[in-house]
């Protein structure tokens, strides 16, 4: 099972952690209707940032936690993804979900997660 560390907590991740990719910039629009997408640039080069949505299925309140931990910053933190590649993250307000998918016959929970990255 691939890890991820977040904020250098390792998480185990048994699923695929999806990425995109947004290229920075405004849309304008025209007064006769017609669009145009103003890039926003670095040294002439598009500045394109990622954003990863993390799932976490079935852990326990403990990792549930955790993960809620790393939302709650107000910092950027390092992220590792399962290749080792590095990226400076945030989370911001909409970052965090959960739900319970199980409730065990001695009164634990376990819940399903998910973890919004913005690359900064």
């Amino acid at each position: 099972m691939p890890g991820i560390s977040l904020n250098g907590t390792t998480f185990l991740t048994a699923s695929d952690v999806p990425m995109d990719v947004e290229q920075i910039g405004v849309l304008l629009k025209m007064a006769s209707g017609t669009r145009r997408w103003v890039t926003r640039t670095s040294g002439g080069t598009p500045i394109r940032k990622r954003t990863w949505v993390l799932p976490f299925k079935n852990i326990t309140e403990a990792s549930r936690a955790a993960v809620q931990v790393i939302a709650n910053l107000n910092t950027t933190f390092t992220f590792i993804n399962q290749r080792s590649e590095s990226f400076t993250c945030q989370c911001e307000s909409d970052s965090y979900s959960e739900s319970i998918v199980v409730i065990n016959v001695d009164g634990s929970f376990r819940y399903d997660c998910s973890l919004k990255l913005y690359e900064v």
